[in-house]
């Protein structure tokens, strides 16, 4: 069996992500829930959508794979590495925690196109995985 990428697509109105708070370098911290549980819909290459269902035991089981973990702003076209790594990440993810069927986790961003997304509305996380 081969690996695949999954991008999972969670958008929330602006004010479903907590309040950022801004550090004294600048940063910005915020929570945001950043996986689900439930059937969710992603678009095979041809164009056309598959549904697949994430239980939660599969969920909670994936916690520890959140965990200090790299931040992008969009999905880069390849998976974050050290060779690519200082091109692509904006921010970090904090520990994340299971609650009522989601996956919420700290966010902090770095960079300037980060925040400045996040200060125009984007209210969007998207997880890329390999499953």
């Amino acid at each position: 069996m081969s690996a695949v990428r999954r991008f999972e697509h969670l958008d929330f109105k602006a004010n479903d992500l907590a309040k950022p708070e801004e550090t004294q370098e600048g940063y910005w911290k915020l929570d945001g829930k950043v996986a689900r549980t439930g059937v969710q819909i992603y678009q095979n290459s041809d164009g056309s959508e598959r549904r697949e269902l994430r239980l939660p035991e599969d969920v909670k089981a994936s916690l520890a794979g959140f965990n200090l973990k790299p931040l992008t702003n969009g999905h880069p076209p390849s998976l974050v590495k050290p060779e690519n790594a200082s091109q692509y990440i904006a921010g970090a993810v904090g520990e994340a925690e299971y609650s009522d069927g989601w996956v919420k986790a700290p966010i902090t961003l770095w960079t300037k196109d980060a925040i400045d997304a996040v200060k125009a509305g984007r209210a969007q996380l998207s997880v890329g995985y390999t499953c």
